[in-house]
């Protein structure tokens, strides 16, 4: 039985438009002591987003780009000793991390379905 309620796939179109390749939709930030959000907003199908964290950082999604500013007391850690972590969003989003002590990189795959 699947963990979600309907079977999730990578997104292959991004905030700009279908991906000219036809490959997955990833983003990738790298943490800092300050704030650091996607470049891009996530897409217009995209419903959930697969987060694969090379150190650990705190993560907050936002509806807005200004809205977008992680830190450890509004954002939720991701440990990089984690497996990847699934979760929920509505398409349009912002992502921004922080790290939590050492400088990483935070992995964003778009899923559709």
């Amino acid at each position: 039985m699947p963990r979600n309620s309907f079977p999730l796939k990578p997104s292959n179109i991004s905030s700009a438009g279908e991906t000219a390749t036809g490959l997955p939709v990833v983003q990738n930030i790298t943490t800092a002591a300050g704030s650091v959000a996607a470049t891009n907003p996530t897409g217009p199908q995209t419903y959930a987003v697969q987060l694969n964290a090379t150190q650990s950082c705190y993560v907050v999604f936002a509806s807005t780009l200004a809205g977008a500013v992680a830190s450890a007391t509004n954002g939720f850690l991701i440990k990089g000793t984690d497996f990847a972590m699934q979760l929920g969003i509505s398409p349009g989003m912002y992502i921004a991390a922080i790290d939590a002590g050492t400088a990483g990189s935070l992995n964003i795959l778009e899923l559709t379905h």
